[in-house]
């Protein structure tokens, strides 16, 4: 079970920095109009996990970020998110995500990063939604009574680092998209490093069912002392240029 839930938050990683250069057509099903579009994100993700087989998963994206809303469609907001995960030995699970002020992280793509989240701040609010790309994707986004956040009780505080421990990994790569007189490039590049992750828990309750015992019950993983840990951090920037006629539609392009 211990190595299984090791090989998740490796996993969710992973994917979390794969997914990070995303390109600004994805989730966009029309309305892509000629012209020239820039994005500039940044990510951060990680998780530990302790000697009694609970873990802690935390993510973080600067930028622009697109929701799933609850009742159909999607929005897009400027402005941080973290998203935070929670998996205890005797099977609960805790999920949330959060607008949070920009002011509660440090971003240095060539040194380190610094995350200090606490979901009863000032200037904290839940995501409208399900985040699309969001900075651990690979675990369930749940939703329950129009909240975006599940399984946790009271005050959420994580604090973070990711420190850089050799150099970036640096890698582009260019789009050719055509459909009818549409035609789109897309540039993007991405910096890369995987980080000596340092995480330390202040504050979580993960309330749930035990599958056991059918009972409900409360874990206190503030103060979760981590035995293992993983981390990687990655920024990205895109430039897409549509070229095209002014009306009329194909695919993802026109209006």
């Amino acid at each position: 079970m211990r190595r299984s839930f090791r090989l998740a938050i490796a996993g969710a990683v992973a994917i979390a920095v794969g997914t990070a250069s995303v390109a600004i057509a994805a989730g966009v099903s029309r309305g892509l109009t000629p012209g020239h579009q820039t994005r500039f994100n940044q990510f951060a993700a990680g998780g530990i996990g302790d000697a009694s087989n609970n873990f802690v998963q935390v993510g973080l994206q600067t930028g622009t970020t697109s929701f799933r809303l609850r009742g159909g469609g999607t929005v897009t907001e400027d402005g941080p998110t973290v998203t935070a995960l929670a998996f205890t030995a005797d099977g609960l699970f805790g999920s949330g995500c959060w607008v949070v002020p920009a002011s509660m992280i440090d971003f240095n793509i060539q040194t380190s990063v610094r995350l200090r989240f606490d979901s009863s701040a000032p200037g904290v609010s839940e995501c409208p939604g399900t985040p699309l790309g969001a900075a651990i994707p690979a675990a369930p986004a749940m939703t329950l009574d129009d909240s975006s956040v599940f399984g946790f009780v009271g005050q959420v505080a994580i604090n973070a680092t990711w420190a850089a421990t050799g150099p970036l990994d640096v890698r582009t790569s260019t789009t050719n998209t055509t459909c009818g007189s549409y035609r789109a490039v897309d540039n993007q590049s991405t910096r890369h490093f995987p980080g000596g992750l340092t995480l330390t828990v202040p504050a979580m309750i993960v309330e749930g069912t035990n599958p056991d015992t059918g009972l409900t019950e409360d874990v206190n993983l503030g103060g979760i002392v981590a035995t293992s840990a993983v981390g990687d951090v990655s920024e990205s920037t895109e430039n897409l240029v549509i070229n095209g006629p002014s009306s009329g539609i194909c695919g993802q392009f026109g209006s």
